[in-house]
């Protein structure tokens, strides 16, 4: 309730009790005959009239101040009239002051006090002086009246005050307690995970660090399972995040009903969860745990109408063996959990200190890989490739070499899937692009008929717009898009990424030409080659190796050239290293192929050559440039 609320209901219960109060006394007055007291209590009990219509009003100041000030006139009076300092209107005068506590403002309390202190002063002085004379003391039921109702109406003000006074202290309470509730409940959200209310990183630091210290006071290892479950974001893409955040409940109600009591889960955020458990006695306890987690885990989930399965990668770190703070542990059974992935998933590993040095080595190349263009260590290689009639060059595929000063010669395939990662290989895969094409410049001289074929990764389909980006290039070096062949795998064409899509419709549109690379070994799914206008099949080397030897490998390249040769494509045979492959892709009329057996990925300098060598008088050197 407001304060002014409270103030106004005071104001009315005071001045009905001093109405009552002085109606009383006056009463008694008239009986004793003292008319010119009865007739001050009269007025006075007027002005209460007059008190009661301010308040009404809201004018509680103002009521306060008459109410106030009427009371102390009356008092004065009556004093001066009556037996002075000993007459019983004094009895009033500590009424008053509670009074002016209760309905009055501070000044009104100070001003009351001051008076009443002056006033008693100055009478006091006075009868010592002789300037008034003491009056004798008259006792009767009229005197004994009067005081029991000035005390009844003081009475009434103090439990009144009382009264006030308990229920503000009740309020307090009340709110110190709902401040304690709030501040726990703000400690508890800090703390917990708002999905699935488990503990979160913030506790399970908390947690780690306690349980750290009895672990080593029991001379036991702390085992900390680091969970992350296996196509979640897949099923949270399909079904949708309502259905994927029901999904992550369920799966912390199942680690709660697994692990036991003494244990802590926690989660991390996303679908990545955390178990501290203590005291188990051996690493076969700890297997048994995590066993245990990933067998509850991958049973089926009811997801509305949809029964999904989601199993769990678990990667496991021992305290204080593996790392004695929280966020060394978190980082090793991470890379633990990560190398649980790498082996198939649904299953779970310890940590160990070869991880450490892959992860770290990883790092120290990734950084080395920030450097390598503004270094000038990355170097482009070209393998011929060779019409199989004529046996001469009619193009080359760039092959990306990275020389590094640290680590020395790094192979595409170990340093491509990282950059991909790190998000490092849009730089590399336009420097590849640029660096092609301002090769190819100097090959078309050569050879006006020259073609040049970059490999594209899905990354770069993804988070580039590829096709402009090549538009580009051609423009800058004045080539047509006809001397680009662009080099993609069979995944590439089955993803439904939305940029992937546009950036293939882009080429398509251009004139850039699309080869398969590896073709037979992925998806050959013969719809996308005929949708995304294919031009070339690579038949991957896997199947030209051992040709001569193998009948499984010959029938299956024997089926391409059959497809390419129905869908009107070309086909390029990697990886011939002998007469014999040669002479037997021939007669199945292979039209082109690359390999050992001609070169393998040489420079510049050395394509040059070999361009001019084979040159012949024909040939146009402006027909592929504008």
């Amino acid at each position: 309730m407001k304060f002014s609320l409270v103030r106004k209901k005071r104001l009315k219960q005071l001045t009905f009790g001093v109405a009552i109060t002085l109606t009383l006394i006056a009463i008694m007055q008239v009986i004793y005959g003292f008319w010119l007291e009865a007739i001050m209590l009269a007025c006075a009990l007027l002005a209460m009239v007059g008190v009661d219509q301010l308040t009404r009003r809201d004018r509680l100041d103002g009521a306060a101040n008459v109410l106030v000030g009427v009371l102390f006139v009356t008092i004065l009076i009556l004093m001066l009239t009556g037996a002075g300092l000993r007459d019983l209107s004094l009895f009033g005068l500590p009424g008053l002051i509670i009074f002016s506590t209760m309905i009055g403002r501070a000044h009104l309390t100070y001003t009351v006090v001051a008076l009443i202190i002056f006033i008693c002063l100055a009478l006091g002085l006075a009868y010592s002086l002789d300037y008034l004379s003491v009056p004798p003391m008259v006792a009767s039921f009229e005197t004994g009246f009067s005081s029991a109702m000035i005390f009844a109406v003081t009475a009434y003000a103090i439990q009144v005050l009382h009264k006030d006074l308990v229920d503000a202290g009740q309020v307090i309470m009340a709110e110190n307690e709902r401040f304690k509730a709030s501040q726990k409940h703000i400690v508890y959200i800090a703390q917990h995970d708002a999905l699935t209310n488990l503990p979160n990183r913030l506790l399970a630091k908390d947690r780690f660090e306690h349980a750290l210290l009895k672990s080593r006071r029991d001379n036991r290892q702390l085992a900390v399972l680091y969970l992350d479950l296996d196509d979640f974001k897949s099923i949270n893409d399909s079904l949708g995040h309502l259905l994927g955040d029901n999904l992550l409940i369920q799966v912390a109600e199942r680690l709660r009903q697994t692990v036991r009591k003494s244990d802590t889960i926690c989660r991390l955020g996303g679908d990545e969860f955390l178990i501290l458990a203590e005291g188990l006695a051996d690493i076969a306890s700890i297997s048994n745990l995590a066993t245990t987690v990933m067998i509850a885990l991958a049973k089926e989930y009811q997801l509305a109408s949809s029964l999904v399965h989601c199993s769990a990668s678990i990667g496991i770190a021992l305290a204080p063996n593996d790392a004695d703070n929280f966020e060394g542990i978190l980082k090793n059974a991470d890379l633990a959990m990560y190398q649980a992935k790498d082996l198939g998933r649904n299953t779970f590993c310890f940590f160990n200190n070869e991880q450490q040095q892959k992860v770290q080595y990883r790092l120290d190349l990734t950084a080395q890989m920030r450097m390598a263009i503004q270094n000038n260590e990355l170097t482009l290689l070209y393998q011929p490739k060779i019409d199989l009639c004529s046996e001469k060059i009619v193009g080359a595929e760039a092959l990306l070499r990275w020389q590094n000063s640290r680590f020395g010669a790094i192979g595409p395939d170990h340093f491509i899937p990282m950059a991909e990662q790190n998000g490092l290989i849009a730089e590399i895969g336009r420097w590849v692009l640029d660096t092609a094409c301002r090769d190819t410049q100097t090959f078309i001289k050569t050879l006006p008929s020259f073609h040049i074929s970059v490999n594209v990764s899905v990354a770069q389909f993804k988070n580039t717009d590829l096709a402009s980006e090549i538009a580009e290039i051609l423009d800058f070096y004045r080539l047509k898009p006809a001397v680009m062949d662009i080099e993609i795998t069979e995944s590439i064409l089955a993803d439904q990424v939305s940029d992937i899509r546009n950036n293939l419709a882009g080429l398509r549109r251009l004139g850039v030409s699309l080869s398969i690379d590896d073709f037979g070994t992925g998806y050959s799914n013969l719809g996308y080659l005929k949708h995304f206008d294919v031009q070339t099949l690579k038949i991957d080397r896997s199947f030209i190796q051992d040709l001569t030897q193998s009948e499984y490998n010959q029938t299956i390249v024997r089926a391409i050239l059959q497809i390419c040769k129905g869908l009107d494509l070309t086909a390029v045979a990697e990886g011939v290293e002998d007469r014999q492959t040669l002479d037997l892709l021939k007669s199945w009329q292979c039209k082109t192929a690359q390999g050992f057996y001609w070169a393998k990925p040489i420079s510049k300098a050395a394509l040059v050559e070999l361009l001019v060598a084979q040159m012949t008088p024909d040939g146009s050197v402006e027909s592929l440039i504008e």
